[in-house]
C-alpha cells in the first residue's frame, strides 16, 4: 500500500483524459453495482460484501500501481510519470460504458468460481463453469472473450504451481481438462521440474493406460504432449515396455480371432508409429496362430487354405511358399 499513497497515478491519469472525474465516478458506481449484483444469497440476506465507489477507487488505483511497476521493471519507461503517459494512450483505464462494465463483473464473477474450484484441484468443474457460462442467455462473443482473458492468468499460474510442487497426477489432469479452455505448453516452466520423475512418470503412466483402453487414443495424447513440450522425445514412448506389450498382446489376440483385424491395427499402428509392423508379422505367436488355422483348414477344406493363404500373403501376415512348406511336414 505504500507505494499507492505515494503514487496517486490514477487520478493524475484520468483528470488528463477528456473525459470528467465525474464521468469516472458514475461509472465507479455502475461497477459497485455490478458487483453487489452477484453476491450470493447469504451475502445478500447478511448484508455483507456490499461493494462501494470507493472500493473500485482503491482497486483501479492499485491496478494502475501494478501495471507501472510492471512496466519499468521490464525497462519499458523510464519513470512512473512516463508510465502513465503510456498507460493514457492506450486507454486501459479510460471510461468503458455500462455495457462493457457489466460484462466484465460477468465475467469476474464467474472467475472467482472458477478459481476455487482451481484451488480444490477439480479441473472438471472449473472446465464445466466456464462451459455453463459460455451457454447463458443473453451471453455473446464479447461476454465469452472477457472470461477467456480473465481465466488465462489463473490457468497458467495452477500449471505452474503443479509443476513446481511436482504433483504428476493432477498436473496430468489439468492438462486435458484445463488444455480445452486454453493450450497448454511447456514455455516459461521450469525444465528441471518438468523433466522431473514425478511429472514424467505421470505423463507416462497416463499413455500406457491410453494404450490400454485405446491405442488410438495413445498416439494422439503422445504427439500432444510432445507438442506442447512437455515430453522430449515421443519416439521414446513408443518403445516403452509396457506400450510394446500391450501393442503385442492385442494383435496376438486379434489374430486368433479375425487376423483381418490384426492386419488393419497393425497398419494403423506402425502409421502412428506406435510398432514396426514387420517385426509384428515375425512374432513367433502370430506365425504359430497363422500355421494352425492354415493347417486346420488343409484338413477340413483345403479350398478354404489356399483362400486364406493367399489372403494372408497378400496382408503380409505370412509367406505363401513357406505356408506350402507347412502343409508338406503334416501331409
Amino acid at each position: 500500500m505504500e507505494k499507492f499513497k505515494q503514487q496517486p497515478n490514477l487520478e493524475d491519469a484520468q483528470a488528463q483524459t477528456p473525459q470528467t472525474r465525474e464521468q469516472f465516478e458514475q461509472e465507479r458506481d455502475i461497477r459497485a453495482e455490478e458487483r453487489s449484483r452477484y453476491r450470493t444469497i447469504w451475502q445478500k440476506i447478511l448484508g455483507r460484501e456490499k461493494t462501494g465507489e470507493m472500493d473500485i477507487a482503491v482497486e483501479e488505483a492499485l491496478r494502475m500501481d501494478a501495471e507501472i511497476e510492471t512496466m519499468m521493471q521490464e525497462g519499458k519507461v523510464a519513470s512512473t510519470t512516463e508510465a502513465v503517459e503510456v498507460i493514457e494512450k492506450e486507454g486501459k483505464f479510460g471510461l468503458k460504458g455500462q455495457e462493457r462494465i457489466g460484462k466484465e463483473e460477468w465475467a469476474r464473477f464467474r472467475t472467482l468460481q472458477f478459481g476455487g474450484a482451481l484451488e480444490k484441484n477439480d479441473f472438471g468443474k472449473a472446465s464445466e463453469i466456464v462451459y455453463r457460462a459460455g451457454q447463458e442467455k443473453k451471453v455473446d462473443d464479447e461476454n465469452r472473450q472477457i472470461l477467456k482473458e480473465t481465466i488465462a492468468p489463473l490457468i497458467t499460474q495452477k500449471v505452474a504451481e503443479l509443476a513446481k510442487s511436482r504433483d504428476g497426477r493432477n498436473f496430468v489432469r489439468a492438462f486435458y481438462e484445463l488444455g480445452r479452455l486454453q493450450p497448454i505448453t511447456a514455455e516459461g516452466l521450469s525444465q528441471e521440474d518438468l523433466q522431473s520423475p514425478e511429472i514424467q512418470n505421470s505423463i507416462k503412466e497416463n499413455l500406457i493406460s491410453w494404450m490400454r483402453t485405446n491405442p488410438e487414443y495413445f498416439s494422439e495424447y503422445r504427439d500432444k504432449w510432445a507438442n506442447a513440450g512437455f515430453v522430449e522425445n515421443k519416439e521414446v514412448l513408443n518403445t516403452l515396455p509396457e506400450i510394446q506389450q500391450i501393442a503385442k498382446e492385442k494383435l496376438i489376440s486379434w489374430m486368433r480371432t479375425n487376423p483381418k483385424y490384426f492386419a488393419e491395427y497393425r497398419d494403423k499402428w506402425g502409421g502412428a508409429g506406435i510398432i514396426d509392423e514387420r517385426l509384428m508379422n515375425q512374432l513367433p505367436e502370430i506365425q504359430q496362430i497363422a500355421k494352425e488355422k492354415l493347417i486346420s483348414w488343409y484338413r477340413t477344406n483345403p479350398r478354404y487354405f489356399a483362400e486364406y493363404r493367399d489372403k494372408w500373403a497378400d496382408l503380409g501376415i505370412i509367406n505363401a511358399e513357406e505356408a506350402n512348406g507347412w502343409i508338406k511336414s503334416v501331409s
